[in-house]
C-alpha cells in the first residue's frame, strides 16, 4: 500500500528531525557576533527535503517521487495545476508481472502558510483528487513555532497556523482528512514536528 508507506516514511522523517543529534536541514543558522539567529527555511526547501527522503527511504519499494508535476494544463483563465510531490509505484502481481501503477499526491505546507487550514479541501482534494484520476492524497504540514526561532520581526510566527498549539493543529487537520475521505478517495493529514531545542510532543 503506497499510501501507507508514505505515511510511515513521513513519520521516520520526523524522527530524523528530532533525533540525537537532530537534523537541521529545515532551519537556517545565522551567526551575528556571539549570537546565533535561527529561522525556518522556506516551503520549497521542505518539499525538496521530503522528496529526497522518500526516494532514499523507500528505495527498495521501487517508488518514483517527482516535484512540481503538472497534472492539468492551463484551461482559459484557470492556471495549470502543479502538485508539490507526485509519488508513483508499480506493484507486481503474484505471477511476477507488473500491475497497475499506483499514484499518491502529496501536498506540502509550512504551518505559517495562510491557506494551511483550507487547502486540504480546496487544493489537495478539490483540485487534485476530486477532478482527476488520482484517488489518494497526503497533506503534510511542518510546524516550527518554538523559542529557538529567534529571528526578530519574522511575520511567519504570527501567520497561518503558527499561532496554534501543535496538538490542536493536528486534531483539526485529522478531522478534515476524515471528513474528506470516502470509499473512492482517501486523504491523510500529517503534522511534522520540525521544532528544535525542545522535547518533541508528537
Amino acid at each position: 500500500d503506497l499510501h501507507a508507506l508514505l505515511v510511515e516514511s513521513t513519520r521516520r522523517f520526523e524522527k530524523m528531525l528530532q533525533g540525537s543529534p537532530p537534523s537541521l536541514e529545515l532551519w537556517d543558522e545565522i551567526n551575528r557576533g556571539r549570537k546565533k539567529i535561527w529561522e525556518p527555511k522556506d516551503e520549497l526547501n521542505l518539499s525538496n527535503c521530503l522528496k529526497r527522503h522518500f526516494e532514499r527511504d523507500l528505495d527498495q519499494s521501487g517508488i518514483i517521487a517527482s516535484r512540481e508535476v503538472q497534472v492539468r494544463q492551463r484551461l482559459g483563465s484557470d492556471p495549470a495545476q502543479l502538485v508539490d510531490i507526485l509519488v508513483h509505484a508499480v506493484p507486481f502481481n503474484e505471477d511476477g508481472k507488473p500491475g497497475k501503477r499506483v499514484t499518491v499526491v502529496v501536498e506540502v505546507k509550512c504551518a505559517w502558510n495562510t491557506g494551511v487550514l483550507e487547502d486540504m479541501d480546496r487544493q489537495l482534494y478539490g483540485r487534485y483528487l476530486a477532478s482527476s484520476e488520482f484517488e489518494r492524497g497526503v497533506y503534510i504540514v511542518a510546524y516550527f513555532t518554538c523559542k529557538a526561532w529567534n529571528r526578530a520581526k519574522d511575520s511567519r510566527k504570527l501567520s497561518g497556523a503558527s499561532i496554534m498549539d501543535i496538538r490542536d493543529l493536528e486534531a483539526k487537520l485529522l478531522a478534515q482528512a476524515k471528513a474528506l475521505s470516502s470509499c473512492e478517495r482517501r486523504v491523510d493529514a500529517l503534522v511534522i514536528d520540525a521544532r528544535i531545542g525542545i522535547q518533541s510532543a508528537t
